[in-house]
């Protein structure tokens, strides 16, 4: 699963996925990977979301699932999505995840989980480090 801010940048990871040749549109695939072994990566958002009922269903059925990080949060409070049924939980911009940011929020419920049922988390940044972090790191 792989989490991202803006619905933008949701498009764009479903995109980079398919590009690589390794993965496969769920619409719109090209005709060279159909019927063909390759997994199935595919997004969701508010604008198109996964209803009850779906997100076991599209867990088993792709490859790469790509999410608005408030979607995925929606799914958590509304009981319809678990974080132990994910294996790997990719968070992009993750500089964002403070206070009550989604990311925050979902970080929440991976800290209820026992370790043995927590996915890998992998964090991607652009912005590491403010100002004043950096400043510190260069004087050490």
């Amino acid at each position: 699963v792989v989490l991202a801010p803006a619905v933008s940048l949701v498009r764009q990871h479903c995109n980079a996925f398919t590009a690589t040749g390794s993965f496969r549109a769920a619409i719109g695939e090209p005709k060279l990977n159909r019927g063909t072994d390759v997994p199935v990566v595919d997004w969701f958002c508010g604008d198109k979301p996964l209803t009850q009922g779906t997100w076991s269903a599209e867990l088993s059925r792709l490859g790469v699932v790509v999410l608005e990080a408030r979607s995925f949060l929606n799914l958590l409070d509304e009981g319809q999505a678990q974080l132990e049924d994910v294996d790997m939980l990719v968070l992009d911009e993750c500089h964002h995840a403070d206070k009550l940011h989604p990311y925050a929020v979902v970080m929440s419920y991976y800290n209820t989980l026992a370790p043995e049922n927590r996915p890998q988390v992998l964090g991607f940044s652009a912005s590491p480090a403010s100002g004043t972090t950096e400043d510190r790191v260069m004087q050490q």
